[in-house]
C-alpha cells in the first residue's frame, strides 16, 4: 500500500514517485468524485500512470463511487470496467473487493513462511517433485523402468526422463515460479468464458476418443475438418476469453445499455 505522507520523501521528483508507485502495484483505487475527475487534477495524472502499466484496466483497475458523479464526467478507461458502488462502508467493500482482485498470497495471510529451507518445501511443486522422483527411483530399483544417464545394467531414455523431471519440477518449483505463474492465471482461469473453453474442449476430447467426432489436425485413425474446427473453436474461444476481449465487450454492452435507459433531458 501507497502512502504519501511515508512513501514522498522530502526532496525528490513528486511525479516519479508517483509513478514509480503505480508501476510497482498490483491494484490501482481509483476513488470517483466530481473533483476527481475534473479537468487538469493530479488524480488523472495518477490515471494517466495507471493506464501505461495496464492498457486494459480489467482485474488491476478499481473505480469506486466515493461520491455521486455524473456517468458522462468520468473517463472512458474507468468506464471500461464496472465502476464499484458501495451500498454501505465504502471501506470495507472497497477492501473486499481488493481481495479479489489481488493475486494469491500477496499482501494477505497466505503468504508464504519466510524461512528459505521450509518455504521451498512447503510449495506443492516442490513436494510434488519429491514424490515424483522417489516414485522413479522405486520403479527403478524393480526393474520396471530403466536405470538413467546411461548408468546401471538397463540404462534407457525413459529412466533418464523420469529422473530429469521431478528433479526440474522440484527446482523450478523451489523458485516459486509456478506459484508465480498460477497467480497470475488465477484471475484468467475464473473468467467464463475461459472456463467454457475447458468444458468445450474436454467434451470434443470425450467425443475424439469415443470415435463420435473425429480426430484433428490429420492426426489418428480418422482425421477430419470437423475435429480440426471442433479442437480449434474452444481454443481459440479460451485465447480470446483470456485477454478479457469478451468481458470489455460486455462492459460496452452495459454502457450503452445505461445510456439507452438514462432520462433524456
Amino acid at each position: 500500500m501507497f502512502l504519501d505522507r511515508d512513501d514522498l520523501p522530502p526532496g525528490q521528483s513528486y511525479d516519479q514517485q508517483i509513478e514509480r508507485a503505480v508501476a510497482d502495484s498490483d491494484v490501482f483505487i481509483f476513488l470517483v468524485t466530481p473533483e476527481s475527475v475534473t479537468k487538469g487534477r493530479y488524480t488523472l495524472t495518477e490515471l494517466t500512470f495507471a493506464r501505461r502499466k495496464w492498457r486494459y484496466p480489467h482485474g488491476h483497475v478499481l473505480p469506486v463511487m466515493a461520491r455521486k458523479t455524473p456517468f458522462d464526467e468520468i473517463p472512458p478507461y474507468l468506464k471500461a470496467v464496472i465502476i464499484l458502488e458501495p451500498l454501505g462502508n465504502i471501506t470495507a467493500e472497497t477492501a473486499a473487493q481488493v481481495d479479489s482482485l489481488m493475486p494469491l498470497g500477496v499482501g494477505t495471510s497466505e503468504t508464504m513462511p519466510t524461512t528459505p529451507g521450509r518455504s521451498a518445501l512447503s510449495r506443492p511443486s516442490v513436494q510434488l517433485g519429491v514424490v515424483g522422483l522417489a516414485l522413479s527411483t522405486i520403479l527403478q530399483a524393480l526393474g520396471i523402468v530403466g536405470t538413467p544417464f546411461g548408468m546401471g545394467q538397463n540404462p534407457t531414455d525413459i529412466g533418464t526422463l523420469a529422473t530429469v523431471v521431478p528433479i526440474a519440477i522440484g527446482a523450478i518449483g523451489a523458485t516459486g515460479a509456478f506459484e508465480a505463474l498460477a497467480n497470475r492465471g488465477r484471475r484468467v482461469g475464473l473468467r467464463p468464458s475461459v472456463q467454457l473453453s475447458v468444458v468445450g474442449l474436454a467434451v470434443i476430447t470425450i467425443l475424439q476418443t469415443l470415435d463420435i467426432v473425429g480426430t484433428p489436425f490429420g492426426m489418428g485413425a480418422r482425421p477430419t475438418e470437423i475435429g480440426t474446427y471442433a479442437t480449434l473453436v474452444p481454443i481459440a474461444t479460451g485465447a480470446i476469453g483470456a485477454t478479457g476481449a469478451f468481458e470489455a465487450l460486455a462492459n460496452i454492452g452495459v454502457r450503452l445499455l445505461r445510456e439507452f435507459r438514462r432520462p433524456k433531458t
